[in-house]
């Protein structure tokens, strides 16, 4: 790992010669790291950790903006799904982005991982995403959550937290961290 300063931010990257899916096995690892330390110092307003949160998620996008395009054809062959006989899903196909992910409580984050690189391999940078985008919109969250009766430290908590499953705040979370609308049809 090579070390880039510039001005008052500081952003770890990773050599060239690395490929893209070592590099976001790195990214995240390093992700989830910062995640547990968050969760350990959490209510201690420790500007240090939203700083270092902050700083992960500018890395994060500037990985996901550099990733090339996605299609059908160049995910990982593990998350293709297979087609079934029993319907018809070209309908469904032509608009939206179905995929298969690991069942493990992260399917969500999983998922978008899978539709920004083809991969699994972000699933705990789209977890750090979204808690990203609740402490920069804490104002909006804190009246999210109370709108839902949630309290918005436990929210924020269930964001950073490995294998918790995501609901409606996590969702709006991640859909203002990529910019982009989230829609879940059950």
């Amino acid at each position: 790992m090579k070390e880039l300063k510039t001005g008052s931010l500081r952003a770890s990257t990773i050599f060239d010669e690395k490929s893209p899916i070592e590099t976001y096995e790195i990214v995240d690892l390093s992700t989830r790291r910062i995640l547990d330390h968050f969760l350990l110092v959490l209510g201690s307003n420790n500007t240090t950790d939203t700083d270092q949160i902050s700083n992960q998620a500018r890395i994060i996008n500037d990985l996901i903006k550099k990733s090339p395009f996605i299609t059908v054809h160049s995910k990982d062959q593990s998350v293709r799904l297979k087609p079934k006989t029993e319907y018809s899903v070209q309908a469904l196909d032509s608009v939206y982005a179905r995929t298969r992910t690991t069942g493990h409580g992260n399917c969500l984050y999983s998922s978008l991982s899978i539709i920004n690189i083809g991969s699994e391999k972000l699933t705990h940078s789209m977890r750090l995403l979204a808690v990203n985008a609740m402490i920069n919109s804490r104002d909006y969250f804190e009246k999210l959550c109370k709108l839902l009766h949630y309290s918005f430290e436990e929210q924020l908590k269930r964001t950073a937290m490995n294998t918790i499953w995501a609901g409606e705040v996590q969702i709006q979370a991640l859909s203002i961290a990529l910019f982009h609308p989230i829609y879940s049809y059950m």
